[in-house]
């Protein structure tokens, strides 16, 4: 008599998985209020980055008004269903950059990253934070 070696493999609560992906979906299609929230996370993390600079980069305080505070002059925010615009329409921001560095420690021709606009670690994680909680809120702590 021959054996014969099986296994039955099946998913547990999938519909209501599936619902549940489909609800997160639908939330994240519009994530408006989330973003919005984002944008102050950013201002936050600009005031910050600016203590830290102790002065730099600040001659009329135009440029970190605009970073720091939502109604400034030339304050770039707007908030989408699908994610957010952040910045500054000053024009000489575009040109305060940290110089780049080659291996050897000369300074290339390269354009660096922002000296002003800046994301950091600490605003980054508080604003994935917010969108994750945004998308999961109908789920409570069972998500």
């Amino acid at each position: 008599m021959a054996r014969s070696v099986s296994f039955t493999i099946s998913v547990h609560d999938a519909e209501k998985t599936s619902g549940n992906y489909d609800e997160v979906s639908r939330r994240l299609r519009n994530a408006k209020p989330a973003f919005s929230e984002v944008l102050d996370i950013l201002e936050e993390g600009e005031q910050r980055h600016f203590a830290r600079l102790h002065g730099k980069y600040v001659r009329t305080g135009a440029l970190m008004a605009s970073l720091t505070q939502p109604t400034a002059n030339a304050a770039i925010r707007e908030a989408h269903g699908d994610g957010l615009v952040f910045g500054t329409s000053t024009y000489y921001a575009k040109f305060l950059t940290k110089e780049r560095r080659s291996t050897t420690g000369e300074v290339t021709k390269q354009k660096g990253k922002s000296a002003v606009l800046v994301l950091q670690p600490k605003a980054k994680k508080a604003a994935s934070q917010v969108i994750l909680d945004f998308a999961l809120e109908p789920f409570g702590d069972d998500a």
